[in-house]
């Protein structure tokens, strides 16, 4: 399912968040992502491989939220939305953006050929932006429900994957941290 919500390049590492100058996401992969952070806890307390794709997920978000609010060239974003996260994270649930997203479409703006992008099932600028927003606040919910909810064996698998994630996040060409002692 990550393969599904995660697209191949940005595992291969081809693309840059510079390189960029306007962010669509499609609905499918938002839906995606929002389904594995829905069930991430449960499935890999039961199933500790199950982590490593949780982080690939996560470490997508925090991509997309820097493409969002870091990227000097995604003025459109900052134009219309702004810079601050707050006004945007009024608990939006993706199924409600996605609902919003789709009855934006009316037959005037599908015969004027505006909403192209939209009617081919992407978000708008500003959907795009709000998605990655609650998908970033799912996320920061998850980790602190893991430190009250997970055993102490999963929390250790939890830890594990997460500094695994955060090494190859911080050292992408395969470097290892060098540890003294």
């Amino acid at each position: 399912m990550v393969e599904a919500c995660v697209p191949l390049n940005y595992f291969n590492k081809t693309t840059d968040p510079d390189d960029s100058d306007e962010l669509q996401l499609h609905i499918c992969h938002v839906l995606c992502m929002d389904a594995v952070l829905d069930v991430a806890l449960q499935v890999a307390s039961h199933s500790p491989q199950c982590w490593e794709a949780f982080f690939k997920v996560v470490a997508y978000i925090a991509y997309l939220d820097h493409v969002c609010f870091n990227n000097p060239k995604a003025s459109s974003f900052n134009r219309d939305v702004g810079p601050s996260r707050s006004s945007l994270l009024n608990d939006t649930d993706i199924q409600t953006l996605v609902e919003e997203n789709s009855c934006e479409l009316s037959w005037d703006t599908l015969a004027s050929g505006a909403a192209k992008s939209t009617s081919l099932g992407f978000l708008t600028p500003i959907r795009t932006v709000q998605a990655v927003c609650s998908l970033s606040a799912k996320i920061e919910k998850l980790l602190e429900q893991a430190a009250e909810q997970l055993n102490l064996r999963t929390l250790t698998d939890f830890i594990w994957h997460l500094c695994q994630a955060s090494n190859h996040q911080l050292f992408p060409a395969g470097g290892k941290v060098v540890q003294n002692g």
